[in-house]
């Protein structure tokens, strides 16, 4: 690792953006996926250790998205036509100079790379750090109303204007939403669990070696002995509560247990849906419902539904908070809000503003204590002939 190693000096406590791109360029030029695991890894136990206050941080830089799907202002709202138009004030190309390299190497970040190396600066720039990446990104998605392409594109010469040709590559594709390094959400979060358990027991084992000196000699190396199944742990709680600002913290202060502590059905917050499983036949799938091919009792009985072809919706109903009550949505009626969420865990509740009215007609009376939340299908009916559309 001498080469990160080189990036980030033992004297910062804040991880460089520098050292961030190298990993990512370094996770990218290699198909194998026990490598890339490994260099995710170790990176992330470097970042825990010695600087944890960033984790979240170079989680979502990582992730390349800077909040949760389901927060409102979670997208970046910029297009490649005005990403490149940043290059060219960065650099100085032409347009048409931007477009031929474009068609050379066919990626926007490797365009900006190939052209940020060509430049000369007379004095170097204050070096980027990954917490101040995420910032400029998040000042990006926030920006709205009058003005706001301005203040977009004010917030990316912000960062290119100090980052290295390695930095742009990936500031450039975090922007444009194609990282390109390789590694899906699943590697990420496994490469996370594994470090932060890792770093939690030998935490742990320290502070027992200090009270019992002789406890030290049992120690072993928590870095290669990490059960398995603190992956998928941490997976499933991510899939139940999808936020890293909610399971984070818990997983570097207590380790896979406190994000599975965390990792729960949170009202407001969306819930990744389960892929359908493929079965042989009717047959095979009500097998598989009673439990017929697991432990369980062959005779529980399911119900099953018809198929509707709409658009899949969670929808979720509950209290708001004192904090939100000064600042309701045009979706919030009394003490309850609403929230539409797509299967890709969106808030869609404004191209729906008739669901939620009329989820909050339905449940008007009921006793749903603080919170529901139904799995469901959107589909346009024909009021007079109740036919759907």
């Amino acid at each position: 690792d001498a080469d990160l190693d080189a990036l980030w000096p033992r004297t910062s406590a804040s991880v460089p953006y520098a050292w961030l791109a190298r990993l990512f360029e370094r996770v990218s030029s290699t198909k194998k996926r026990l490598e890339k695991h490994a260099s995710l890894r170790r990176a992330f136990e470097r970042v825990i250790a010695e600087a944890p206050g960033d984790c979240l941080a170079v989680a979502y830089l990582v992730f390349g998205r800077c909040y949760p799907r389901h927060r409102r202002d979670s997208e970046l709202n910029v297009g490649a036509a005005a990403v490149s138009a940043v290059i060219r004030d960065v650099t100085g190309a032409s347009r048409d100079r931007v477009a031929r390299t474009h068609d050379e190497l066919g990626d926007l970040g490797d365009v900006a790379a190939a052209l940020k190396r060509k430049q000369v600066t007379l004095a170097k720039p204050k070096p980027l750090a990954a917490a101040d990446v995420l910032a400029a990104l998040r000042d990006i998605a926030a920006t709205s109303g009058k003005g706001a392409a301005a203040r977009r594109r004010d917030a990316m010469l912000s960062v290119l204007r100090r980052a290295s040709p390695e930095e742009t590559k990936y500031f450039v594709r975090t922007l444009v939403r194609n990282m390109r390094v390789g590694a899906n959400r699943i590697a990420v979060l496994a490469a996370l669990a594994e470090a932060a358990e890792a770093v939690f027991r030998r935490r742990r084992a320290d502070d027992a070696s200090e009270k019992e000196p002789l406890a030290k000699t049992k120690r072993s190396d928590f870095s290669s002995s990490v059960a398995p199944d603190v992956a998928a742990a941490v997976q499933r709680a991510y899939a139940l509560c999808p936020d890293l600002e909610l399971l984070v913290p818990p997983l570097l202060a207590e380790g896979v247990a406190g994000a599975v502590r965390e990792g729960r059905l949170r009202p407001g917050t969306p819930v990744k849906p389960m892929l359908a499983s493929i079965t042989a036949g009717v047959a095979d799938a009500a097998a598989k419902m009673r439990g017929a091919d697991a432990d369980q009792d062959a005779d529980s009985a399911f119900l099953a539904e018809y198929k509707y072809d709409g658009v899949r919706a969670q929808i979720h109903l509950f209290r708001e908070s004192e904090a939100n009550k000064a600042a309701r949505d045009h979706d919030s009626s009394g003490e309850f809000s609403v929230r539409v969420f797509s299967r890709n865990c969106e808030d869609r509740t404004e191209a729906f503003p008739d669901v939620a009215s009329a989820f909050l007609e339905c449940a008007e009376g009921g006793d749903y204590g603080d919170s529901l939340v139904i799995d469901a299908e959107i589909v346009g009916v024909d009021r007079e002939t109740g036919k759907l559309l």
